[in-house]
């Protein structure tokens, strides 16, 4: 499934500017990152519950961030051609 990952906040908890990118990374190497920290796509085998716990999306804990999970099943805008590529090439997968 394809997924956008939106945070609603800075991490107030990251040592590293660009900690949520890593952790999105490491789900899925081939993520779209290029307007992070603002806006992420990521291809993920699990429910977007699943992956909003994984990046650290949840009200259960101090050391989390608001933030929202979308299901990317139709997609149309004004952006870079290559996140347009990208959708396209993890669509066809």
């Amino acid at each position: 499934m394809l997924y956008a990952i939106i945070p609603l906040e800075e991490n107030r908890f990251a040592k590293e500017d660009d900690w949520l990118s890593q952790r999105v990374k490491a789900l899925d190497p081939t993520a779209y990152v290029h307007y992070a920290p603002h806006f992420y796509l990521v291809s993920y085998p699990g429910t977007s519950m699943e992956l909003a716990k994984e990046v650290g999306f949840s009200n259960k804990a101090e050391t989390t961030i608001a933030g929202v999970i979308l299901n990317v099943t139709y997609y149309y805008g004004h952006a870079s051609p290559d996140i347009w590529e990208w959708l396209e090439a993890r669509n066809r997968g």
